[in-house]
């Protein structure tokens, strides 16, 4: 079977892991959908950032798939699985749509919306296209000043490249982010 969706997170100075797996073989059907995580979800809330949408469509691949549609299939399908295990979820979007007339306005609006949930975590989902062939797999950014978004890309970081075996890269602090500059949590 392949990893759909891996996250781990740290609250309250506790890390937990929470992963979801997707059966692909017909031996694996009785685990069609096997769920593992644990419950320190509850009761936690969790923003989560679909990047791009409506008149920005992110990254385009050769054979025309943007990127503000993956980003918002990842984030619909993360916050199911998020609710279900009792977390609150809180979507900067739903549907392909941005949430400001331009760039600048629409990237206010996601930090607004992140300083007013009052959430545990900000999770904003990209997925960008690499300029060359060796450059490939997930990678997770943090705020630079920031030990527990230190900590916890680490955790996410190691988990995918463990499981999806697709990177061997590293966590990185990125400062040049403009939600990761904005957000104060």
């Amino acid at each position: 079977f392949y990893q759909l969706v891996l996250l781990c997170f740290m609250v309250s100075g506790s890390v937990f892991a929470f992963c979801y797996h997707q059966a692909n073989r017909e031996a694996d059907l009785l685990h069609k959908n096997e769920v593992v995580m644990a419950w320190p979800l509850l009761g936690h809330t969790i923003v989560l950032d679909a990047g791009h949408g409506g008149f920005d469509p992110g990254a385009v691949t050769e054979s025309g798939i943007e990127e503000k549609t993956i980003n918002l299939q990842i984030t619909l399908e993360l916050a199911t699985l998020l609710r279900e295990a009792g977390m609150e979820v809180i979507l900067t979007r739903e549907e392909d749509v941005a949430l400001a007339d331009n760039k600048k306005d629409d990237m206010a609006k996601r930090v607004q919306i992140g300083q007013e949930s009052d959430c545990d975590l900000f999770l904003s989902i990209q997925a960008n296209k690499y300029t060359t062939a060796n450059e490939r797999g997930c990678q997770v950014f943090f705020h630079p000043k920031s030990a527990e978004s230190k900590q916890l890309a680490e955790c996410i970081q190691g988990e995918m490249s463990r499981l999806l075996k697709n990177t061997r890269r590293k966590s990185m602090a990125l400062d040049s982010s403009y939600l990761l500059r904005k957000l104060e949590m």
